[in-house]
């Protein structure tokens, strides 16, 4: 009897890739990672209706629940099967505020006005992974955001990417998720996470099985995506250089609350201090 074959790595998000078609379901299952995160986003917003820029927007997540509110929204995404996912979500919901996407990368775009706030949700800034890129992004949040603006990025802590793992550290790793629609069980388990601190990058392997009720695999994908990190040494200078300044760092989105991600407020420099 021939063994299990491992199918072939391919990148997350890619079309037709679990990570894609379950994003939002998995998402949900996040935990403490997005603990406040939408009344985090709702605060710095304000009470009146504000123009807001989404970096990463992805299938629309947090663009719905903030255009619910009444905001005007600019969802910017690489990603064309993900802003399809995002369009359809919230094509029918006339509470929504004006919505519009742009498929675009974040480091090189040009749209016309400035921003409230901008916000790179969910570690999507951390998909970064040079310098040169960090600046480039950077500096599209300073040329769009308005003079009084705010800007915040959700990134994965340092210390989070920088260790490599064992197999055998991954296996407590495996999320289960009944999926009713489908007559199906999802399961998604890390099965590679590798730092090379040369390039300050962190590349994450995912193994997700689709059974059936019966516990039988009927389809399964193994998908890769990189992340990177910025050192301490390099924050100071890679905001000079771009005009904005750190006015707030916290581990978490609810005020007071310890937590292991890493959130960075940003604003525009004073350029009398």
């Amino acid at each position: 009897m021939l063994g299990h074959v491992m199918p072939q790595p391919r990148p997350y998000y890619a079309e037709n890739s679990f990570s894609l078609t379950f994003y939002d379901i998995m998402t949900a299952c996040a935990g403490d990672q997005l603990n406040g995160e939408i009344g985090f986003y709702v605060q710095l917003a304000g009470k009146q209706p504000a123009r807001i820029l989404e970096l990463g927007c992805g299938t629309g997540r947090v663009t719905a629940a903030l255009a619910e509110r009444g905001h005007t929204i600019c969802g910017v995404d690489l990603s064309a099967p993900m802003l399809e996912q995002a369009r359809l979500k919230l094509a029918n919901n006339v509470a929504l505020g004006k919505v519009h996407f742009l498929q675009a990368d974040m480091c090189d775009f040009s749209l016309d006005g400035r921003f409230d706030l901008i916000i790179a949700p969910f570690y999507s800034f951390s998909h970064l992974l040079t310098m040169e890129q960090r600046r480039a992004g950077l500096a599209r949040i300073a040329e769009h955001m308005a003079p009084d603006g705010r800007a915040v990025l959700h990134l994965i802590k340092r210390d989070t990417l920088a260790t490599t793992l064992d197999v055998s550290e991954l296996t407590n790793s495996r999320t289960t998720i009944p999926l009713p629609s489908h007559q199906a069980i999802l399961t998604a388990q890390s099965i590679g996470h590798s730092a090379d601190h040369a390039a300050q990058r962190c590349d994450i392997s995912v193994k997700y099985q689709l059974m059936d009720n019966n516990r039988r695999i009927v389809a399964e994908s193994v998908e890769q995506l990189t992340y990177g990190w910025i050192e301490a040494d390099q924050i100071a200078p890679l905001l000079k250089d771009t005009g904005l300044h750190l006015t707030r760092r916290e581990t978490g989105f609810i005020e007071g609350q310890h937590g292991n991600e890493d959130i960075w407020v940003l604003a525009h420099k004073d350029p009398n201090a």
